[in-house]
């Protein structure tokens, strides 16, 4: 059996919708492209009034900061994308 080293994970998952939620990315590729979503469960399909925001941070702090638009509609909230290694601004609802 083959073990994969631990790329990403989801360090506090929070159920009460204060926030915050934090995860920690070990390990990118650059040959890969990945997609940042927030999920608003209580499916109002007002996810703009739930004031969330993203914070990303490096090994020498933050590196940029995202908050969702506010009369954004919709559950499902595209932040960013990690490109080649760089983040992509995306800030898209639907």
């Amino acid at each position: 059996m083959k073990f994969v080293k631990e790329q990403a994970r989801l360090d506090r998952d929070d159920l009460d919708g204060e926030g915050p939620e934090t995860i920690t990315v070990l390990k990118l590729s650059t040959k890969s492209t990945y997609t940042y979503y927030v999920h608003d469960f209580t499916k109002s399909g007002k996810i703009g009034s739930s004031r969330a925001s993203v914070k990303v941070y490096g090994p020498d702090g933050i590196i940029d900061t995202f908050e969702v638009p506010d009369k954004a509609k919709g559950n499902i909230w595209t932040v960013f994308k990690v490109v080649n290694g760089g983040i992509v601004k995306v800030n898209k609802t639907r």
